[in-house]
C-alpha cells in the first residue's frame, strides 16, 4: 500500500537504555521519525533486527512530529550523549579492573613460590591502580561488586586495595603512605594461603578450633612478607593488625585504638566493607 504513515523506532541493546537512546538520536534524521510508506518501514525494521537491535515499530495513521517535539529532542541530545560518554568510561574502567585482576593473580602466584621479584611487581601494580583505576573513583567502587567465582580471593584482594586507597586519598594520606597502604592491603590476606581451603570456604559457623586457626592468618602473612627482602617493612603492621578493633575485641593481639595505625584502620574498614558486599553466598551479600 502507498498509504503514508508515521512511525517510530526504539532501540534497546544489551549495553542498556543509554546507548539505545544515543543510537535512536543518531538515527533520528534518517529513521526515528520518518513519514514513509508502510513497506519501507517494514523493510528498515527487518534490516535493524538483522543487525542485532530489538526494534519496536509503531505504525498508524498518526500525525508527523511537531516542531515542539523536535525542539525537545534537541534539548535531550546533550544529556543522552553525556550518558553515552559515561557508559564508555565505565566500560574502560571495567577493562582496567579485569586486567588488574590478572596481574594480582600473577603476583600472588610468584610470591607463593618465594620470588623476590613479586614485591617489585606489586609496587608497580599499586602504582598502576593509582594511575588508572583511581582516576574514576565512583566507577571503581561500583566494580567491587563484580567478581568471578573462580577468582574470589584475587577479587577480594584487589577490592580491599582499591577501597583502602580511595579511603586513604579522602583521608589525606601522603604519597608515601599511600604506597605502604596499597602494599599492605594487597597482601593483607596472604596468610590465608596457609589455611586449609576447606576451612576458608566453609559455609555456616566455625568451631572454636577452626576459628582460632583462621585467626592465625594475619601472623602467617606477617611472617611470609617479612621474609621477602624487598617488601617495605613499614607495611608489615597492616598485614598483622588488619583484624584488630579499637575496643580491643580484634585479633591476633587484642590491640586498642591508640595502638592501631591509621593505615591498618583504613585497611580494616575496606576489608569489612568488601566482606559485607561479597559474601561466599551471594544471597547474603549487602548492596
Amino acid at each position: 500500500s502507498d498509504t503514508r504513515t508515521s512511525w517510530a523506532i526504539a532501540t534497546y541493546a544489551s549495553c542498556g537504555a543509554a546507548v539505545a537512546a544515543a543510537i535512536a538520536v543518531r538515527l533520528r534524521a534518517h529513521a526515528r521519525f520518518v513519514h514513509a510508506p508502510l513497506t519501507v518501514a517494514r523493510t528498515l525494521a527487518r534490516g535493524l533486527l538483522s543487525g542485532g537491535l530489538l526494534v519496536c515499530l509503531i505504525v498508524g495513521l498518526t500525525p508527523a512530529p511537531t516542531p515542539a517535539h523536535d525542539a525537545l529532542c534537541e534539548l535531550k541530545t546533550p544529556h543522552i550523549e553525556k550518558l553515552e560518554n559515561r557508559r564508555q568510561q565505565l566500560q574502560q574502567c571495567e577493562k582496567e579492573y579485569q586486567r588488574t585482576i590478572k596481574q594480582v593473580s600473577v603476583v600472588m602466584q610468584k610470591l607463593l613460590t618465594g620470588s623476590e621479584e613479586s614485591a617489585a611487581e606489586a609496587d608497580r601494580l599499586i602504582q598502576d591502580i593509582v594511575d588508572s583505576l583511581l582516576m574514576d573513583q565512583e566507577a571503581v567502587v561500583h566494580l567491587v561488586n563484580v567478581k568471578s567465582k573462580d577468582d574470589t580471593a584475587f577479587y577480594h584482594t584487589l577490592n580491599v586495595s582499591i577501597l583502602a586507597l580511595v579511603l586513604g586519598r579522602e583521608y589525606g594520606i601522603s604519597a608515601e603512605e599511600a604506597k605502604l597502604l596499597g602494599m599492605g592491603a594487597l597482601f593483607h590476606d596472604i596468610g590465608k594461603s596457609k589455611i586449609p581451603k576447606k576451612l576458608l570456604y566453609k559455609r555456616g559457623s566455625l568451631t572454636p578450633a577452626e576459628a582460632k586457626l583462621l585467626q592465625m592468618h594475619p601472623q602467617y602473612g606477617h611472617q611470609m612478607m617479612a621474609a621477602i627482602e624487598a617488601f617495605p617493612k613499614a607495611a608489615l603492621p597492616i598485614i598483622l593488625t588488619h583484624h584488630e578493633a579499637i575496643d580491643g575485641s580484634g585479633y591476633p593481639r587484642g590491640l586498642r585504638d591508640a595502638d592501631i595505625s591509621i593505615l591498618s584502620k583504613i585497611t580494616a574498614i575496606a576489608n569489612s566493607y568488601d566482606n559485607l558486599c561479597n559474601k561466599l553466598d551471594p544471597t547474603e551479600s549487602m548492596t
